[in-house]
């Protein structure tokens, strides 16, 4: 009887695998490598399922596109640790972000405020809110505006991290 590719994976303990199935437990999408590829900026599903396999090892800005679409920033850190050269080296993250890594962060805020702004609509426009999980519909926009805030505020602090670096570079 064949093997499974999940079942494969699973037997091997694969990281890769793991976070993709524990980020599936908060969105669905992810449960599937065809669907989650969808998410993964520049991974198509063939590289998915070798990176999950443990037939090809990703490379520093694929793991930090995982590490922000799985919402899993201990991914990066494991990788940095336990696979990167520099980071086995160093003894910390030396993986920095990318235009990609980005790309995923600017993704979830935009998801936030498109959830934030229907709620409020219906709440609003309509005068007829039902939230799904029971609970107050103006909170649940108020949590969601904050989360997509904290993404923009992470990709401001980028931008503003990677100005300094390039102006520092200038200077020598």
């Amino acid at each position: 009887m064949p093997v499974s590719l999940a079942d494969q994976a699973n037997r091997t303990n694969n990281r890769f695998f793991l976070a993709r199935l524990k980020a599936a437990e908060t969105d669905p999408i992810f449960a599937k490598r065809d669907l989650a590829v969808t998410r993964l900026p520049t991974v198509t599903y063939d590289s998915l399922k070798r990176y999950e396999l443990g037939l090809n090892q990703p490379s520093c800005d694929v793991i930090a596109i995982m590490a922000e679409a799985y919402n899993d920033p201990a991914l990066r850190m494991w990788h940095c640790a336990a696979v990167c050269p520099l980071g086995k080296g160093l003894g910390q993250i030396a993986c920095d972000s990318t235009p990609a890594g980005a790309a995923v962060k600017l993704g979830r805020a935009a998801k936030e405020l498109k959830g934030a702004y229907e709620i409020l609509e219906e709440a609003i426009y309509k005068n007829s809110y039902n939230s799904e999980h029971g609970g107050d519909g103006l909170r649940e926009a108020e949590e969601m505006l904050k989360k997509a805030r904290a993404c923009i505020d992470e990709n401001l602090a980028e931008i503003e991290k990677a100005r300094n670096a390039r102006w520092r570079n200038r200077t020598r």
